[in-house]
């Protein structure tokens, strides 16, 4: 499987095929929480980057330290922030969104250093 390092703009711009395997990078943040017909549980969220918003399907049984990735770091100044995240998954449509979206398959947390992580178990790379 070939994966294709993209951009928020370039997916929602629809420049990749459905079912292309990307990564992409940016901040996450609007997540909210589904339960399915079947009872799974499940999460959408908006991918931002570069003034562009792309909205991402995730299941959160598949990533389970995903509430301690999405925790925000202290910068040395004092001032919390959103970690960066790169997530890895295939380009798709999510709950009937007019624009593709991303079903992730991984998700790597980066931060910028020195950081204070909230929980010591979780590490950026």
């Amino acid at each position: 499987m070939t994966v294709i390092v993209s951009s928020v703009p370039t997916i929602v711009a629809a420049s990749h095929d459905e079912g292309d395997h990307v990564t992409v990078t940016g901040v996450l943040n609007g997540v909210r929480h589904h339960k399915s017909v079947q009872g799974s549980d499940w999460v959408t969220a908006y991918l931002h980057a570069d003034g562009t918003a792309l909205v991402v399907a995730v299941y959160p049984e598949t990533f389970a330290a995903f509430g301690e990735l999405l925790g925000p770091y202290e910068e040395t100044t004092g001032t919390w922030r959103p970690p960066t995240l790169q997530l890895t998954g295939r380009v798709g449509y999510v709950l009937a969104y007019p624009t593709p979206g991303l079903i992730v398959d991984s998700i790597t947390r980066s931060c910028p250093a020195p950081v204070t992580l909230l929980r010591p178990s979780i590490h950026c790379s």
